[in-house]
């Protein structure tokens, strides 16, 4: 099917009739110059033919005339006389000039005195003179007169003279007559001749001619061939050897005609292919229907849209795939239709009915425009299938009438103007903000925030329409009366078909309510995260899929299980797996019974040793969460543990002594004994009573330390070294072997440096005290114990005293209970102690921002090292 536009537009090509064939360029400069040549030859010849005949009648007149005259001269004097004898010899003698035929005198009456003339014997043809005086009578002439009667065809003609004579007053005439049959005869020789020579010269011009233009307009005979084929060669350029300037000139305009012509035709059948392709993929069904009203083209899309083939449609009435759309009904429609474009075209559009396959009916749009041109009238309809459209529009009337039954707000703004105006809000929008429809359109959507335009959600809004993405916020918006509201705003972008953004549409909800709820859950959940995050028992909780869902703080330092491993990653039966391989084997980790509502105990061992106690409770709620909660109890544990050693070994430290004082005194009771017995065992219940005093103020001391923490101490900035001279001197008695080494580091010039403290002096003299004593208790060889003053480049800030002693030291075992509460590293007594000295010295030293460390080895001895807080630099001692 042809589907160019001029086959849509125009329909079937008109016949014309075919043009005459001229005749050839060649022929036609031919036959001109032919006929010029002739027609100037003609002119020519008659012409000269003129001028030689009128200077021949003029000399054959001016010779009768003087012949005329010689007469009347010559015969005056016999005229006279009237000798008509001499007047026959004059006439005679006169009569011998050439070309002269008669001469005739005449009388005043115009009778013929006598005459001469020229006899032609018929047979013979000789000429003889003749006198003759029986003349006829003739008219004398006013005047003198050639006559010269069809002389070009051989009649007779001549030419004659008359010449008045005077004779004694009267007036007699001489009267010459020439013959012109031989001047006639000789004109028509040359006027043959001549003729001949035009004849000749015309057709040695004419050949001439012919074969310069023969070879002249080859080259344009083979421009015009070329031309003639020049729109079937597809742009083929010609080579001539030009004749003339002008037909190189042409060649080449030829040349570039073609080229043009060749692009020309490669843009239209482009363009064609173009059209061809868009009619026949297009939607819309095109039909060319002629002045009668049958079809007369199709494209592809009306065999889609009504079923029919094309070879089938064609030549039927437009009105079988159209019914009721016959030639009437189409020249009414158009005579209400208006002129559009610059030829005068009529167009209409209506809706109509289309049949498809002869009995399905189904809406269709049709532009009906008229074609007019040679005296014909033709039509073309473009058809459109509306039964989409149609729905569409329903769809959108549903759509409107859904949207404005909804309790949500509606917004749409365009974003094809600058202003980015509100171009419709529903009924709920009005209901919500209590702006009306005239009210919003036209103006943007921020005049809801009022005076609030710096809300973060505002930011998010334009960055989601400068990316031309969706978006949600809530912004707190404000109604006509003022009044603030909560607004959860959903936008998201319309595109065109191009995909150039033109709407955005906006759904509003008014969320105070949830706002306000949500607001008191956050702060309810602040709160609870707050406790939960400060609470020392730890929690964990999972969701209804056995997943983590939350696990605080505290539970991660307690089992050393970081959070982000497993929030949302570990599912219980692999958290039972992480904490049964954390606890202590000899104590296996107890499965979990759901919501037993009984706490029960866990041990860990990593990431160190603790004591839990665990409580299982099933969310109140419904939704299957379980929540554990563990309390680290490993301090009450071990206080309690503490609290039973200390029962027991207060109970055996009391317990002995007061043995022995009850023993020896109900002896001493009950019996006499001399006296260096009773003082011996007086002295044993003294040193008895010494021991449970001793015991007593360590624990008073300890308790009070424990219960002041620290408010009763007198910190003052003061010099280690005195503490040191007068702790050791209090230690130290004069008969006593034993001696402690003290080393204190130097400075510049070797002299000792002062360390300056701020501590309690009497506490520090205390607890070094109890480090001195241990070191000789726990040396019962007598060992050496030094004690010296040690610095470090990792604490700075803190100056040690370090005591050595070379006694029985502890294992690991032992060194890990060191500060514990009646733990002695000898419990077989035979090492006198009450347990509390180290206890007694840590919680003093660290009152006092400091520390105690302590390092021993079973067999070589024990290393306890006292940092104290420093306050001022070291300087040299005077």
């Amino acid at each position: 099917m042809d589907t160019s536009p001029a086959a849509v537009i125009e329909g079937a090509a008109d016949s014309r009739p075919a043009a005459r064939r001229p005749a050839s360029l060649m022929w036609q400069l031919g036959l001109l110059f032919a006929m010029a040549v002739l027609l100037s030859s003609a002119l020519a010849a008659t012409l000269a033919l003129s001028h030689f005949k009128q200077h021949m009648l003029q000399s054959i007149e001016s010779q009768v005339s003087a012949v005329a005259q010689s007469a009347a001269n010559s015969a005056r004097s016999a005229v006279r006389a009237n000798d008509i004898e001499s007047l026959g010899r004059v006439l005679s003698d006169l009569l011998r000039v050439p070309g002269i035929d008669s001469i005739t005198l005449l009388d005043p009456a115009g009778r013929p005195l006598i005459g001469a003339e020229w006899s032609r014997d018929l047979e013979t043809g000789a000429r003889s003179l003749a006198i003759r005086k029986d003349l006829p009578r003739v008219a004398v002439p006013s005047r003198n007169e050639s006559l010269v009667d069809s002389w070009w065809d051989g009649s007779p003609a001549a030419s004659s003279a008359w010449e008045p004579l005077h004779v004694n007053g009267d007036r007699y005439w001489a009267n010459v007559r020439a013959d012109l049959t031989e001047p006639a005869r000789a004109l028509r020789g040359a006027l043959y001749q001549v003729s001949a020579w035009v004849a000749v010269s015309c057709a040695l011009c004419f050949a001439l001619l012919f074969l310069f233009l023969r070879r002249s307009l080859r080259p344009l005979v083979e421009i015009a061939r070329f031309a003639g084929r020049m729109q079937l060669q597809g742009g083929e350029q010609i080579q001539v050897r030009a004749s003339s300037r002008e037909v190189a000139r042409l060649a080449q305009a030829l040349n570039q005609m073609a080229g043009n012509l060749k692009a020309q035709y490669e843009t239209i059948e482009r363009h064609d292919a173009e059209m061809s392709s868009v009619l026949n993929t297009t939607a819309d069904g095109i039909i060319g229907v002629d002045e009668s009203g049958h079809v007369t083209l199709t494209n592809e899309s009306t065999t889609s849209l009504f079923g029919w083939d094309r070879t089938r449609a064609i030549g039927r009435p437009v009105d079988c795939v159209l019914p009721g759309l016959d030639k009437e009904r189409i020249e009414s429609l158009l005579a209400e239709a208006m002129y559009t474009g610059g030829r005068g075209t009529r167009t209409v559009r209506f809706e109509f009915k289309g049949s498809r396959n002869g009995d399905v009916l189904f809406p269709v749009e049709v532009a009906l425009s008229e074609i007019s041109g040679r005296g014909t009238s033709r039509y073309a309809l473009f058809v459109r299938d509306i039964t989409e459209k149609l729905a569409s529009e329903e769809s959108v009337r549903l759509f409107r009438r859904i949207v404005d039954s909804s309790s949500h707000g509606v917004v749409i703004s365009s974003m094809t103007f600058a202003n980015e105006p509100i171009v419709y809000v529903n009924r709920a929008f009005e209901d919500l903000t209590g702006y009306s429809l005239g009210d919003a359109i036209g103006r943007r959507c921020n005049f809801l925030q009022g005076e609030e335009r710096h809300q973060p959600g505002i930011d998010q809004l334009r960055r989601a329409i400068g990316e031309q993405r969706e978006a949600k916020v809530q912004l707190r918006n404000y109604r006509r009366d003022g009044s603030m509201f909560w607004n959860e705003l959903s936008i998201a972008p319309v595109f065109d078909q191009e995909g150039g953004l033109t709407h955005y549409l906006g759904i509003q909800t008014d969320v105070t309510a949830r706002v306000l709820a949500q607001e008191a859950v956050n702060r309810r959940g602040e709160q609870l995260d707050t406790i939960l995050s400060l609470s020392p028992d730890g929690f964990v909780m999972f969701d209804a899929e056995r997943l983590i869902a939350y696990a605080n703080a505290a539970f991660c330092t307690m089992t050393g299980l970081p959070a982000s491993t497993l929030i949302g990653k570990v599912t219980f039966s692999e958290f039972e797996t992480l904490m049964r391989d954390r606890c202590d084997p000899a104590l296996p980790y107890p499965d979990v019974l759901m919501d037993t509502g009984l706490p029960d105990t866990v041990t860990l061992m990593l990431p160190q040793r603790r004591i839990l106690e665990r409580v299982i409770r099933t969310s109140r709620s419904g939704n299957g969460e379980l929540i554990l909660c563990y309390r680290d109890v490993t301090r009450e544990s071990e206080i309690d543990r503490m609290k039973s050693d200390f029962l027991s070994t207060a109970a055996h430290e009391l317990r002995t002594p007061m043995v022995s004082i009850f023993g020896f005194t109900e002896l001493m009771l009950h019996r006499t004994f001399p006296p260096e017995r009773s003082r011996m065992m007086l002295t044993t219940i003294h040193r008895q009573a010494g021991l449970i005093v001793n015991l007593v103020n360590e624990l008073l001391d300890l308790a009070r330390i424990e219960a002041r923490s620290g408010k009763d101490f007198n910190i003052a900035i003061t010099s280690l070294r005195p503490i040191v001279d007068e702790t050791l001197a209090s230690i130290l008695m004069p008969n006593d072997e034993r001696r402690v080494s003290v080393d204190w580091a130097t400075g510049p010039g070797g002299a000792d440096l002062e360390v300056m403290v701020a501590v309690d002096a009497e506490k520090i003299r205390q607890a070094l005290n109890n480090v001195i004593s241990n070191a000789y208790k726990y040396s019962p060889g007598g060992g050496a114990i030094s004690l010296e003053l040690v610095t470090d480049s990792a604490r700075e800030a803190m100056a040690g005293i370090r005591v050595r002693d070379g006694g029985i030291g502890m294992s690991p075992e032992q060194l890990a209970r060191v500060f514990e509460r009646f733990y002695r590293a000898d419990p077989s007594g035979n090492i006198p102690g009450t347990g509390l000295g180290l206890c007694l010295v840590k919680e003093i030293v660290e009152l006092q921002g400091g520390s105690v460390e302590v390092r021993s080895e079973a067999g070589v001895g024990t290393e306890v090292t006292i940092w104290l807080p420093r306050r001022q630099s070291l300087k040299l001692a005077a």
